[in-house]
């Protein structure tokens, strides 16, 4: 299943610092970056592709309210958008 998640920031640079320091602490979760996306239009509004073992891991990832300290740390100016998507086939 996958997990997109979007937001706009302050400034790309610093998110990305950010972002990529947290990578233990995903990997730790069970989420595997797929992805790091920025529109065509705001390359300060920034879509994350992760790939997640469960719909529950999913959740108890984006609820974590460390995560939210962390997102405000790395400069996120709005709230996330969060979608959590299984695959069909």
């Amino acid at each position: 299943m996958v997990l997109q998640i979007t937001h706009e920031v302050k400034g790309f640079k610093q998110w990305k610092i950010a972002f990529d320091s947290q990578e233990g602490v995903r990997e730790s979760a069970g989420i595997e970056v797929k992805g790091v996306f920025v529109s065509a239009d705001n390359a300060n509004l920034v879509t994350v592709l992760t790939k997640a073992p469960s719909v529950e891991v999913a959740r108890a990832f984006t609820s974590n309210p460390d995560l939210k300290e962390v997102m405000q740390a790395a400069g996120v100016i709005s709230a996330p958008e969060i979608k959590i998507l299984i695959g069909q086939e």
